[in-house]
């Protein structure tokens, strides 16, 4: 009888402990915001990419991402860690400093995770250069997560184009 009630008191305990257990999981559960302190860390996230992206700063591009980052962009392979991301910034706007661009990445839609977020948006871009005018739209999903800071910093950034996009030639 003594086992019974032994055995009987550590299933309730059992009980008792898992239900707090998954109801604190619970508000750690991935849900959609369109508001708050997170959607608005998305929302300065990109922000400060784009800013970054037009001023052709690729520091400042770079160190939104975090260290272990992995960067999946079109026609190149993977990029992981903030050094490579590095380099292809440079790369990227070494190879175009006479032209013009106009950018925008609205944030869509965000998937709140405690300190981890999901977020996925579409962008545009028109580059002009003295004989070329080049416009592209594409579509995008980040993975980001909240630093010791407060600030919000990429961890997988994946984009791809839509297709087609145009290339006009102005005359």
């Amino acid at each position: 009888m003594n086992r019974l009630s032994v055995g009987a008191l550590m299933f309730f305990a059992g009980i008792v402990v898992g239900g707090f257990v998954a109801s604190n999981r619970g508000s750690e559960s991935p849900f959609f915001v369109q508001s708050g302190p997170v959607y608005d860390g998305q929302v300065k996230l990109l922000d400060s990419f784009v800013k970054a992206c037009l001023a052709r700063d690729a520091k400042g591009c770079a160190d939104l991402y975090a260290e272990n980052a992995t960067y999946m962009i079109p026609e190149i392979p993977v990029l992981e860690g903030h050094v490579n991301i590095l380099g292809s910034y440079k790369e990227m706007f070494r190879d175009q400093p006479s032209s013009e661009m106009e950018m925008s990445e609205p944030v869509v839609e965000v998937l709140a995770m405690g300190d981890w977020a999901v977020l996925r948006g579409t962008g545009s871009s028109t580059e002009t250069t003295e004989n070329k005018v080049e416009s592209k739209t594409y579509k995008w999903v980040i993975l980001s997560h909240k630093q010791n800071d407060g600030s919000w910093k990429m961890v997988w950034d994946i984009f791809n184009y839509d297709a087609p996009y145009s290339n006009n030639v102005s005359e």
